[in-house]
């Protein structure tokens, strides 16, 4: 059997899950892959059975009409390349809510069709993205991240539980970066932090000092402010993945001050972290209450400026719990279960 591997949108940062996806696919099927030009470099080196490999100048760009006409031009494509090959699954590695219900009148045989969930649930709190979604939602089948997605979207928006799956987020293991000397106790370098949370945490140390007195550095990303100290250091801008790696490995703690409108979606800060055997501090969100079930001991819910610092200068770890909870993270997140969970899906149909 063969799986048609699409990305409709080709969105950055995607490019490693993607590769992940199309690398387990490929242990148990044979895999065609239609990409964008460039986007994929190299990533069929060691993969011995993604047979096919068509590259299209697509391009995806921010403007809202544009990007959308550009997405069903892949669709198109996409679609008459089905035809000529016959393919027993598609697995569309992203899509856009709204275009997805235009395109997918280019294609058959929608019940072997898989879309995978990133950002989309979250964006069904709009009224008219949530009725376009419900004319096909039952028409195709839905990969989610996490079970309390899947339970969103069974429970509140109508979705038939046997359309939709669950799919380990792959693992994000630094295996290249190298310790350094300088250390961080804790980084939040996510470009989805809450603004707000950031300006209370810079407002709390420069009344306080609590991380300058006790000598303990943390980093944070923010989109509007900047400050440094020497101890709290709070950067904007554009941060290399390489630079961004090398935080994450020399660092204690994993910070995600999400805002609340950060709802049922994955968040690759918390796989970078976990991944990493980091313990992710987070605000009271969906994501983070899941967790916090699930892994009490590495994952942590944070709910103001004043709870950070409190947790940061005064936690005790329990270095056992959290190495079992770190192992069966990794177990549940590894490629073996991955491959066996992508198995189950596709045979269920």
């Amino acid at each position: 059997m063969n799986v048609l591997f699409l990305d409709f949108l080709y969105p950055k940062g995607h490019q490693r899950f993607s590769k992940d996806l199309i690398k387990y696919l490929s242990d148990i099927y044979d895999v065609n892959v239609i990409a964008k030009q460039g986007y994929y470099i190299d990533f069929t080196d060691d993969l011995q059975k993604v047979n096919k490999l068509e590259e299209h100048n697509f391009k995806i760009g921010d403007n809202w009409l544009l990007s959308r006409i550009s997405s069903l031009n892949v669709m198109l494509k996409s679609a008459i390349f089905i035809k000529k090959n016959k393919s027993d699954y598609i697995l569309v590695s992203s899509f856009d809510t709204i275009t997805f219900a235009i395109g997918k009148i280019f294609f058959r045989n929608k019940d072997k069709m898989y879309i995978v969930h990133h950002n989309n649930v979250d964006e069904l709190d709009n009224k008219y993205k949530l009725k376009i979604f419900k004319s096909y939602m039952n028409n195709v089948n839905h990969i989610v991240l996490e079970g309390f997605i899947k339970d969103y979207l069974v429970n509140e928006i109508g979705v038939n539980k046997k359309n939709v799956f669950v799919l380990p987020h792959p693992l994000y293991i630094n295996e290249t970066c190298k310790e350094q000397r300088e250390k961080y106790l804790c980084i939040g370098l996510s470009n989805s932090n809450d603004e707000y949370f950031i300006e209370q945490i810079i407002k709390t140390e420069k009344e306080n000092k609590k991380f300058l007195n006790s000598r303990k550095k943390v980093i944070l990303k923010s989109k509007k402010y900047e400050f440094d100290n020497g101890y709290l250091k709070v950067v904007k801008g554009y941060l290399k993945k390489e630079k961004y790696d090398e935080y994450v490995s020399n660092s204690e703690y994993i910070f995600m001050p999400f805002p609340d409108t950060f709802c049922y979606r994955m968040s690759g800060t918390l796989m970078d972290a976990l991944s990493n055997k980091k313990i992710v501090l987070g605000s009271d969100i969906p994501l983070m209450r899941y967790y916090t079930r699930k892994y009490p001991s590495i994952c942590k819910i944070i709910k103001d400026a004043s709870a950070f610092f409190y947790f940061l200068l005064n936690s005790e770890q329990n270095a056992t719990r959290n190495a079992k909870e770190f192992h069966s993270f990794n177990k549940f997140h590894s490629k073996e279960n991955i491959t066996r969970v992508l198995s189950d899906i596709l045979k269920e149909r």
